[in-house]
């Protein structure tokens, strides 16, 4: 059996799979973790170069009442927010609505002394104090979840830059439409 949940709330299929010896984690090395909140923004920016759809994604795994992650959902967390953040942080990608690039900002680790950061007398973003205000900046990604600075989607690339960056888009669209 894999660990089971310390606070008894758990949806059926996962007491399922908890429960069952022959998905026993120690007998075939499985971590077996749920996802407490993805945030994906999607949006439309428009600047002076043009229109573009810029979306970002990243995870947030939520313990209350200052509880720590166990060993091994950290170990999990941990290679997927390396796959999440690899080398190139904005990538294009073909989504349900269309081509977008996307930004990944990997795995972040919510903590809080209550159950909700409304009731909570302190809440942590990786590790670091923040306020319910600074939480609702970041989750909207008006706050870097990396610095906890504000930020913008401003391009930071010249015209040509951006020019080459429409043609590899153009290029992934073809290659998916061609797929």
């Amino acid at each position: 059996m894999t660990t089971p949940c310390r606070d008894g709330n758990r949806e059926p299929w996962a007491n399922w799979v908890t429960e069952n010896p022959r998905l026993d984690s120690r007998l075939h090395g499985l971590s077996v973790t749920n996802s407490d909140l993805w945030v994906h923004r999607y949006m439309t920016c428009v600047d002076r170069v043009g229109t573009r759809e810029l979306q970002h994604l990243m995870l947030v795994e939520v313990k209350t009442h200052g509880a720590s992650e166990p060993f091994a959902q950290a170990d999990t967390y941990h290679a997927l927010d390396q796959v999440l953040r690899q080398k190139k942080k904005v990538r294009v990608f073909r989504l349900a609505g269309g081509k977008a690039w996307l930004r990944c900002w990997g795995v972040h680790h919510l903590t809080m002394s209550g159950d909700d950061p409304g009731s909570s007398g302190w809440i942590k973003w990786d590790g670091k104090p923040i306020t319910a205000g600074e939480l609702e900046e970041v989750l909207r990604l008006e706050r870097s979840p990396d610095t906890l600075r504000p930020r913008e989607d401003r391009r930071h690339h010249t015209r040509s830059q951006v020019a080459r960056s429409q043609i590899e888009l153009a290029l992934v669209e073809e290659s998916a439409s061609a797929a």
